[in-house]
């Protein structure tokens, strides 16, 4: 997540999308995207927790446990990439 995002900010100040004067401004929302990202990291294994103690079937937890581990990673890195791309896409459709 943190070179996902990282690259974000780069491509951002690349295609002069935000300017270096301006990274104080935007950093609130690139730390609430961070926060709710790790929120939801968190949630995620709240929630394998939860279904460890009241799951009857341990086998299918033990199971989908690691399953979505690297979902949940695979769609938080695609959405910060999904930004990359509305950057490029805003870039050349100005």
């Amino acid at each position: 997540m943190l070179a996902a995002g990282c690259l974000t900010v780069l491509l951002a100040l690349s295609l002069h999308e935000i300017k270096v004067t301006e990274l104080f401004n935007v950093l609130p929302p690139i730390l609430i995207f961070a926060f709710s990202a790790n929120l939801f990291y968190t949630l995620g294994w709240l929630t394998e927790i939860a279904c460890h103690k009241f799951m009857v079937q341990q086998e299918a937890v033990q199971k989908a446990g690691p399953v979505l581990f690297i979902a949940g990673i695979c769609i938080s890195v695609l959405l910060t990439l999904a930004i990359d791309a509305a950057i490029v896409i805003a870039f050349f459709f100005k």
